[in-house]
């Protein structure tokens, strides 16, 4: 799966922006320092956007871009 926190981040705005139209700042603020800390303390857990994780493969057993990547480079011609 790719792409779910970007999902989350956005229905998280749209509560914000909400809760803040009806006047719950306080709630806002604090939805928006939960959604900051989250990104920037999870983010490093997660695998660089090039990277496989061992044993991936692409959809048809050939191998991630960043596979193919890493065999070139080693390859010397």
């Amino acid at each position: 799966m790719h792409g779910t926190a970007t999902a989350a981040s956005l229905w998280n705005v749209g509560v914000i922006g909400a809760a803040v139209g009806f006047g719950y700042y306080d709630l806002g603020l604090i939805l928006a320092l939960c959604n900051f800390l989250v990104l920037a303390l999870l983010t490093p857990l997660k695998h660089s956007p090039g990277a496989a994780a061992p044993g991936d493969q692409g959809a048809l057993g050939e191998p991630t871009r960043a596979q193919a990547a890493a065999g070139e480079a080693g390859r010397a011609d």
